[in-house]
């Protein structure tokens, strides 16, 4: 499976939803991971660490159109617009914003 992890846009937010550790496991398990480049940066998880594991650095727009894409918080509405149709998203959404609900 494609796996996607974009960098997260919410202000402040400083995890990122994939650690190279993790990346690595996945991969080993067949997966294929996309992270965006610069995405574990504020988690000290340097685009060179995920190389190292296996994974593919990329940019938004290929993280974000993966079958499965990884986030910590709630995508925002453009990143939703850029994810392509039956896509899964895992991460922890907000059932009040209305915005992202439709």
């Amino acid at each position: 499976m494609l796996i996607g992890v974009p960098r997260e846009s919410a202000a402040g937010e400083t995890r990122v939803a994939v650690t190279p550790e993790t990346a690595k496991k996945l991969i080993s398990q067949g997966h294929t991971i996309r992270i965006e480049s610069r995405a574990g940066l504020t988690a000290s998880a340097t685009d060179d660490a995920y190389e190292s594991s296996g994974a593919q650095i990329t940019d938004r727009t290929a993280a974000l159109t993966a079958d499965l894409v990884l986030k910590v918080r709630s995508p925002n509405v453009d990143e939703l617009a850029s994810m392509k149709a039956g896509a899964n998203l895992i991460g922890m959404l907000n059932p009040f914003d209305k915005a992202l609900s439709q």
